[in-house]
């Protein structure tokens, strides 16, 4: 199982209904809904500030738990291998953007989903090779970032889809602090047709 993982941050929306709303639970939201709909099983995601690791006390992380092909695991199958994974690491800040237009990923960060969905394309689209008795990967930049900007438009196309489902879930994320599998199912459940998912 993968855990996405975030840094805390404190930027809100206010719904229609006068409640306030984080970014961060709009992004673990849109991480859980576009799993949900591509099929994956989420089993958690949080808002509960927790000491990060190696930090010095730096604020808290947020997360989701989502059953999701190990990077290894996907090595060399191409882009259809790993279009959905990387529509669910996109959907977090896709998600974001309905509270703030401006939010970018944050690729400097080692556990941040640009850079965990750089790893996934890479490692899914140029296989290794040997080459003077070592393995290298020879990556073609430019194909790299096309397939990662059309990944990132298809996450955002599923975010705009099921905003509704994204925002109650991040709604009832930012009071509960952390769901389960079944009460993220729950949640959502009332606003996605059959059609939009495989398991819920």
């Amino acid at each position: 199982m993968n855990t996405v993982a975030h840094t805390l941050r404190v930027d809100s929306m206010t719904r229609e209904d006068g409640m306030s709303v984080s970014k961060e639970a709009m992004h673990e939201a849109g991480h859980a809904v576009v799993a949900c709909v591509l099929g994956f099983t989420v089993t958690r995601i949080d808002i509960i500030p927790r000491e990060v690791p190696n930090a010095g006390g730096e604020l808290g992380r947020a997360g989701a738990e989502i059953d999701m092909p190990t990077v290894s695991s996907i090595a060399g199958k191409g882009e259809s291998s790993v279009r959905e994974v990387l529509a669910v690491l996109y959907a977090g800040i896709a998600s974001e953007r309905i509270v703030d237009p401006d939010s970018r990923i944050e690729e400097n960060c080692d556990v941040s989903d640009g850079d965990r969905a750089l790893e996934y394309a890479a490692t899914a689209i140029f296989p290794l090779v040997l080459k003077n008795g070592h393995y290298v990967m020879e990556v073609n930049p430019d194909r790299l970032k096309s397939f990662l900007s059309q990944s990132e438009d298809f996450a955002t196309d599923l975010v705009k889809k099921h905003q509704k489902a994204i925002v109650a879930l991040a709604t009832l994320l930012q009071v509960e602090k952390e769901l389960n599998g079944d009460e993220i199912e729950d949640c959502i459940a009332s606003f996605l047709s059959q059609d939009d998912c495989h398991d819920l």
